[in-house]
């Protein structure tokens, strides 16, 4: 996803139908609080934002983004006018922009920054999380996203990359709702509409994967309707088998 952060209505609209055109996710916001509500839902791989924005400035959004502890990884362009000062340009790379860009923007140039920023800002969270690195305890079983497979007990089973990214979402959010809009951002990568079977779809999966290694997902795993999911601290009891009554 790319966070769009600009004051300017019709910056945004033509900033996003430019990524949309070339299939990137986009989320939209006019200031610096908006765009730190949006960040404490979903990682943003790219956050784009306007210099001079209603609530503050670019520096501000950046520095209170890293305090908050909002996606280490995540990697920033800010748009600037022409007449920026040097000093001004040179603290939003001290603080942590990967690039610069000053008015008028070319099209060309901001899409090239993009695509490149996009692909390091994924080879990055590894080490910037670390724990992906890691395998991950999910509903007692070992998930190694490099690798893309599910074990226990000596048993395992290969899961698809959507797979992954659902049990990393639910892991990052543990004990906690993860609201739909942030599955369909992270893990099936657009946006929410309304529509939640394809991430039934996705779950029921996963669950099947679990069943595989003898494990009930469904155990750790809560669907909050018109809410989200939310993977549990302890497992549900156990559901007991329907027996067929005698005729």
């Amino acid at each position: 996803m790319i966070l769009i952060t600009s004051s300017s209505a019709a910056e945004r609209s033509a900033l996003a139908g430019l990524c949309s055109s070339r299939g990137w996710i986009t989320a939209e916001y006019a200031d610096i609080r908006g765009s730190l509500r949006a960040m404490e839902r979903a990682t943003p791989k790219v956050i784009v934002t306007r210099h001079k924005l209603p609530d503050g400035f670019s520096d501000d959004l950046i520095q209170r983004a890293r305090q908050a502890g909002h996606a280490p990884g995540t990697r920033v362009v800010i748009l600037a006018p022409a007449t920026l000062q040097a000093n001004a340009e040179a603290r939003q790379i001290l603080l942590g922009a990967d690039c610069v860009l000053r008015d008028p923007i070319r099209t060309e140039v901001l899409c090239a920054y993009l695509e490149r920023l996009q692909g390091l800002a994924a080879a990055n969270v590894p080490a910037a999380q670390g724990a992906a690195r890691r395998p991950l305890i999910l509903a007692r079983a070992t998930l190694d996203p490099a690798e893309r497979r599910l074990s226990f007990q000596g048993r395992s089973v290969r899961l698809t990359p959507r797979e992954v990214s659902l049990g990393e979402a639910l892991l990052r959010h543990r004990g906690m709702v993860v609201p739909y809009e942030t599955l369909f951002l992270e893990v099936l990568e657009r946006k929410y509409s309304g529509d939640t079977s394809n991430l039934r779809v996705l779950l029921g999966k996963l669950a099947t994967s679990f069943a595989k290694l003898g494990l009930d997902l469904r155990r750790w795993v809560e669907v909050i309707p018109k809410a989200g999911h939310k993977l549990r601290l302890q497992p549900t009891g156990r559901v007991q088998p329907h027996r067929a009554r005698r005729a």
